[in-house]
């Protein structure tokens, strides 16, 4: 991978930028990986492994070749979620558009599509970066209506890697 980025367009820069936007999702799947061995929450197994404690190369790995579902996958993260609401650790989540999201990814692997590099990995966008059709305050009552027509850059890019949004991590206001 070159710093200029070749001819797939991927560069340093937005894979860094990739990365900031994934680590909220990740390290919060990682919480609930450990909640749930600890007894505390039931945990879903499917080909024998724990879909919680699965890095995202792993996962998009998975959903690649078909051991696991993008669907199968985004669901477990949805109940997490549900499980521990009251962390408030995200905000306009909407489960339905999420699955969907999910659904078309399966489809496209199915049919046998050339999948993008992130095909099927849910990510939490910071609730600063406007992302299309999903209200985006920053953190603040000023901006409570505010749903955006187009996403910022780096949340663009992901969608065409295949990364589909699961919602919004809350934030201090404007921070």
């Amino acid at each position: 991978m070159s710093q200029q980025g070749g001819s797939d367009g991927v560069s340093r820069r937005w894979v860094l930028q990739a990365a900031a936007s994934i680590v909220p999702l990740h390290l919060a799947s990682r919480v609930a990986a450990a909640v749930a061995r600890s007894g505390m929450e039931g945990t879903t197994h499917q080909s024998g492994d724990d879909l919680l404690a699965l890095g995202a190369r792993d996962v998009v790995a998975r959903i690649r070749n078909g051991d696991i579902t993008a669907e199968a996958y985004a669901a477990e993260l949805l109940k997490q979620y549900d499980a521990h609401k009251d962390l408030n650790v995200a905000n306009a989540i909407d489960g339905a558009r999420v699955l969907e999201a999910a659904r078309a990814v399966d489809r496209s692997r199915a049919r046998g599509a050339r999948l993008g590099p992130a095909a099927g990995l849910p990510f939490a966008v910071k609730d600063q970066f406007a992302t299309r059709g999903v209200r985006t305050t920053a953190g603040s009552r000023i901006l409570a209506g505010f749903v955006p027509v187009d996403d910022a850059t780096v949340v663009r890019r992901l969608r065409r890697a295949g990364a589909i949004v699961i919602g919004k991590a809350n934030m201090s206001e404007f921070a």
